[in-house]
């Protein structure tokens, strides 16, 4: 699994990571959004760290350099 992400794109979704897993603590009354919100959350925080994302390379998109 090789790096498709890029530098922007990795401040990207470590700042829309915290943000979801900040909606998914916050005032939220419904559940379901909670949850939805901290996997959204999780799921970007683990992206940044590897820098790699599956939709990406199923769509033949790479946003690093080569």
């Amino acid at each position: 699994m090789k790096k498709n992400l890029g530098k922007n794109d990795m401040i990207l979704r470590l700042i829309i990571g915290v943000l979801f897993i900040y909606l998914g603590y916050a005032n939220v009354n419904v559940q379901i959004l909670k949850t939805i919100f901290l996997v959204l959350g999780i799921i970007s925080i683990i992206e940044w760290l590897i820098g790699y994302c599956p939709m990406y390379d199923m769509l033949g998109i790479r946003s690093s350099k080569k």
